[in-house]
This record gives structure tokens, C-alpha cells and sequence, in this order.
């Protein structure tokens, strides 16, 4: 889970998040990645564009991420730009 953890009131991300911080979470995504793909595992990155910053459950419903492109680009899609960058094998 390549989500930021931004929005406390979120119902599904919570603790798969791994933090608040983009750069944290593209740090610890990028080190799962690199071990999944040590051990012959297909790793995913999800849920982009980020799911954290939204009310609802995806599950029940469809969620909004309700930010500019350059909050987005700083925040929301910084994992997944690194995990791009370093040869994520899907999105």
C-alpha cells in the first residue's frame, strides 16, 4: 500500500499506511518492493492515485480526492512516482 496517511478519519487505509509522510512512505514501499522482488514476487503498488485523503470506503462507494494536481504531485503521487522510478512492475 503506497498511501499516504493524511486523513486520520479515513475507514479503510488506517495502519496499512506506512506514514503520514510521503517521502517515508516511498522509502519503506520502495524496500518492500526490492525485498518482494528478491523472492521472486510480482509486487503491486496501490492504490493509486492514493486513496487516504478521502471519507468513504471504496468498497461501499466511490471515493474523491478532492486536492490540486500540485498537492497531489506532492503528496498523494510522490510513492508511486518513486516506485515507478525504480521499476514497479504494476500500479
Amino acid at each position: 500500500v503506497m498511501d499516504v496517511n493524511c486523513n486520520p478519519s479515513n475507514p479503510v487505509i488506517g495502519v496499512r499506511s506506512y506514514s503520514d509522510s510521503p517521502e517515508k512512505v516511498a522509502e519503506l514501499g520502495l524496500e518492500l518492493i526490492k525485498g518482494l522482488k528478491e523472492s521472486k514476487v510480482v509486487p503491486v503498488a496501490k492504490h493509486f492515485p492514493g486513496h487516504v485523503d478521502t471519507d468513504v470506503d471504496s468498497h461501499l462507494s466511490l471515493p474523491v480526492v478532492k486536492h490540486s494536481i500540485k498537492r497531489l504531485r506532492k503528496v498523494e503521487l510522490l510513492p508511486f512516482k518513486t516506485a515507478i522510478e525504480n521499476g514497479i512492475d504494476a500500479i
